[in-house]
């Protein structure tokens, strides 16, 4: 019984996984300002703005992976708490994945698979206001 639990446990998992975004980069729904990266010093960010819809979104966290030497990024998962209508969010990308971007080959995952090449440019004053607090 164990066995066929942990089984049906990995199969649940690996269901739920997934390697594309759950939302197109230029969706209305989700995002007033579609995902872009910005670059503060030596660090990076994605960065967008939540849509405001009527409808209350929820956080998402963006997923960042290593593939034919290009950084892919994605939304696989969001949680259902908060309500982040017309606010923006950033999250710091890791080390590992800074020479892509200084190659410019940074990419968002849409749901179909098709790439869509991220824009890279430096922090403004309001970004450095938000990434500080």
């Amino acid at each position: 019984m164990k066995k066929l639990i942990c089984i049906f446990s990995i199969l649940l998992i690996t269901a739920c996984t997934t390697t594309s975004s759950l939302m197109e980069h230029d969706s209305s729904k989700f995002f007033r300002h579609p995902p872009s990266i910005i670059k503060n010093n030596n660090s990076y960010f994605i960065k967008w703005k939540y849509a405001d819809p009527q409808i209350g979104l929820f956080f998402m966290t963006p997923s960042f992976k290593e593939e034919n030497n290009k950084l892919l990024v994605y939304i696989s998962t969001t949680s259902s708490s908060g309500y982040l209508n017309n606010q923006y969010a950033y999250f710091e990308i890791a080390r590992k994945f800074h020479n892509h971007i200084k190659q410019d080959s940074a990419f968002w995952i849409n749901p179909d698979k098709s790439l869509f090449k991220l824009k890279i440019t430096d922090a403004n004053k309001e970004d450095l206001k938000r990434i500080k607090k």
